[in-house]
Parts: C-alpha cells; structure tokens; sequence
C-alpha cells in the first residue's frame, strides 16, 4: 500500500527538522569558536588563522611584564607591532600602532587587562561566552532527541507518547539554546563590539561574520524548534505510521 500525503509530509518534517537541529549545532560551533578567536590575542603570543591575526587595537602586555611585578615599559613587554604605554588605571598595556580604537573605553574595558572584570562590558562579554557555550551544548542535546525520534519512527511506530514527548521536549530544548543567547544579550553585545571597533581589518571582519553566524544560528535554530513542535500532533495522533493510525494498547 503506498504511503498517502499525509505519511509523505511527516516524513519531509522529520528530514527538514534534523537538518535544520544539525545546521543550528554547526553554527553554534562557529560561533563559539569565532568569539573564542577574536579574544585570543588580548594577552600572551600574538596567534594566526589560515594567515590572518584578529589583532585588538589594546591588549595586556606579555607575561613576563605582569603589572603585578613592573610599572615601567621594557623591551619585550608587548608583541611586535605594538607599544607599551602606562594607563593609571590598569598600568601597563599594550598599543596596535596601525589600529585606533574606534571607542577607547569599550576597548579597554573588554580587553580586561587586569583579568579582574571589573566593568559592565567584561561581564558582558564573559555572560555572552558562557551562554554561547550553554546553546552549543544545548543544541547538541536537540540533536539527540531528534535522532531518537527517528529511532522511535523505526522501531516503534505505535508508542504515541514516547514519540510526541520527544518532539515536544525536543523543541524546548532547542528554544532554550536560542534563549540562552538572546537572554545573555548576546546581539546587543556584538552590536556594541562592532560600532567600537577594537580590531584591526581582519579582526573588525571577523567581528561582522560573527555578527552574520550569529543571525543564521538564530534562524536554524527557531526554524528547527517550531518544526519540533509542529511534529507533536503528528505523533501524539499516527505515531510513527506512516499508513494508518497505531494499534490501541
């Protein structure tokens, strides 16, 4: 007997619901790992990207010049390319003399010199991190019980509740990733890093497809959430049968 219209429509919304759980889950990634970048060089050894280095207009000075134990500029404090000056607050730091900080304060405020975070913009930044993190492992977890679901389709097509209440915990799960970032305020805090301009071209870039990862991230996984949901009904009524309704237990 050949699977009807309605059989052909759950199976395309289970497709599409795991592609779009499995694009959310690699743009998350990107994106962590795009935030993870453009704050590595803010202290220690200058580091590079397929020749490209995210290199902030302020950062800390090197290891060995620690404003703990120094408070005059010597040779070596910061990498090439950069000046070491004195700031009355923080001490020493280091200055891109190719890049100008677009806004000084944000700058140097995000760059955390002291590693104390005593400003709302470094808090700013660690909560995006850390919920940046909570939605990557998040959506890793919707990918999870999306497969189960496909499991459940396969083996057993006739357990109504098992397959709903995972569609439905599925969607939760996926909308708290996406809670996790907007809740953290993670669009404002980019939208703010970028009107500061704290990098230098590759950096600013670099900045700006986060900016874009970040919207494509927003999008898949939302898309993926409701798709979710919307898989509910279809199993709370046929289960996984693609022909029929399931057996009465």
């Amino acid at each position: 007997m050949a699977v009807g219209t309605r059989g052909v429509v759950q199976v395309v919304l289970t497709t599409v619901t795991v592609a779009t759980a499995l694009s959310a889950f690699a743009f998350s990634f990107f994106f962590e790992q795009y935030m993870t970048d453009l704050y590595e060089n803010m202290r220690g050894p200058v580091t590079t990207h397929g020749g490209k280095a995210y290199l902030p207009c302020v950062r800390a000075v090197l290891d060995g010049c620690s404003s703990n134990e120094h408070d005059q500029c010597e040779t070596g404090c910061c990498p090439a390319g950069y000046e070491c000056l004195i700031h009355p607050i923080v001490g020493l730091y280091c200055q891109d003399l190719q890049t100008v900080c677009g806004d000084r304060k944000f700058c140097m405020d995000y760059a955390d010199i002291l590693e104390t975070c005593p400003t709302d913009t470094c808090a700013s930044h660690q909560m995006a991190m850390r919920a940046t993190m909570w939605s990557y492992i998040l959506s890793a977890i919707g990918i999870l019980f999306d497969l189960s679901d496909i499991i459940a389709f396969i083996r057993c097509p006739d357990s109504i509740m098992v397959k709903s209440s995972i569609n439905m915990i599925s969607s939760l799960i996926k909308w708290a990733a996406f809670g996790a970032v907007l809740g953290a305020g993670v669009p404002n805090f980019l939208a703010d890093l970028e009107t500061a301009s704290c990098f230098n071209k590759d950096g600013v870039q670099l900045v700006g497809e986060s900016m874009g990862v970040f919207v494509v991230f927003a999008i898949v996984q939302v898309t993926s959430a409701i798709l979710s949901l919307t898989l509910a009904p279809f199993s709370a009524y046929w289960g996984g049968k693609l022909i029929g309704v399931p057996y009465a237990k």
